[in-house]
């Protein structure tokens, strides 16, 4: 899109526009925090997603977080609006922001699952009604794209391949983390060679995308069965990895030492929020629903930035309500 304004490919339109796309996500992240803490929390829960080095960091660089990033906000607001004064409108808006956000990473098709559920258990009988809808108007988005993967691949693809090859190089990090526990570029090198054991040369993947991501699904689900203690292992070790992993050891130190503060205090608000049975404890879906995919398959620093702005308000949650903070409103928060 930046390439078709600018009539040509340019590195820095591509840059200022995620920085642009990073500067609606703090504004977004603010009605987010307006609909669940005071108006003081609010306001510095913001101004803290504004100078998140997490954010900063991914705005040159083109990866799909950046774009994830606000995609996951504007589904969680809407989420959260709908959750408190459920309407048709707000929930097909809901439906619709969940599609796109489905679209932009296939991780979003967790929502999909858990929404339903969470709006039965919300509205009861009502909310059948509500995730029926709900669930209509997300695959409007998604279902045209799945049926274009089964006429191309000849099987049920919702979004995407390479679910397989994440599961696959999941298990692989797992089993050689110890080895090296603060490089991904280390631990994507043994998992690589494993692949290579496994399926002999990476011919496969040349000539068949789909199918290659079959065998490393089939590999990685037989590796379950033949050592029960993977996955329990697997889960503990990349709800680690999900917070620090990056390329090399003093960036997973770096991250880790920026991330380390922000959990400890987010950890706290999570604590006063369910003892508060407070609205706050409605940030904890996007992280949740994110990082529960992620331990499952791969989890690496990357994935956490999406989450970080979430954590940022619990923690600015347990701050004001402790009296760190300024106070400009009431400290408590909505009452579920």
């Amino acid at each position: 899109g930046v390439s078709w304004v600018l009539r040509g490919y340019s590195l820095r339109g591509i840059q200022v526009a995620q920085a642009m796309l990073a500067a609606l996500t703090c504004v977004v992240m603010y009605f987010i925090f307006r609909e669940v803490l005071d108006a003081g929390a609010a306001k510095y829960a913001g101004l803290a997603c504004a100078v998140s080095p997490m954010a900063i960091w991914y705005v040159p660089r083109l990866w799909t977080e950046t774009l994830l990033t606000l995609m996951l906000a504007l589904f969680s607001l809407s989420l959260i609006r709908a959750m408190r004064r459920p309407t048709v409108a707000r929930m097909c808006l809901c439906g619709l922001a969940v599609g796109a956000l489905a679209l932009t990473k296939g991780i979003g098709l967790v929502f999909v699952i858990v929404v339903p559920g969470l709006l039965l258990v919300m509205f009861r009988r009502d909310g059948l009604r509500w995730g029926a809808l709900f669930l209509l108007c997300a695959a409007l988005l998604i279902a045209p794209w799945t049926y274009r993967n089964f006429r191309r691949a000849d099987q049920f693809l919702p979004i995407h391949t390479n679910g397989g090859i994440t599961l696959y190089l999941g298990n692989g990090f797992t089993r050689h983390w110890p080895e090296s526990p603060l490089s991904y570029v280390d631990l994507m090198a043994m998992t690589i060679d494993d692949i290579t054991e496994t399926i002999g040369t990476q011919e496969v993947l040349l000539r068949d995308q789909v199918e290659h991501d079959n065998i490393l699904r089939r590999a990685a689900l037989a590796e379950f069965g033949a050592d029960p203690l993977l996955l329990p292992r697997k889960i503990l070790t990349q709800s680690l990895t999900f917070w620090y992993l990056s390329a090399t050891p003093s960036r997973s130190v770096a991250i880790g030492l920026v991330q380390l503060p922000v959990l400890v205090l987010g950890i706290a608000g999570v604590v006063l929020a369910f003892r508060r049975r407070s609205w706050a404890l409605a940030l904890l879906i996007p992280v949740l629903g994110i990082m529960g995919v992620g331990v499952m398959l791969l989890a690496f620093a990357r994935l956490s930035a999406t989450v970080t702005p979430y954590v940022l308000g619990v923690a600015v949650y347990a701050l004001s309500a402790t009296r760190a903070l300024p106070q400009t409103g009431d400290s408590g928060g909505p009452a579920v």
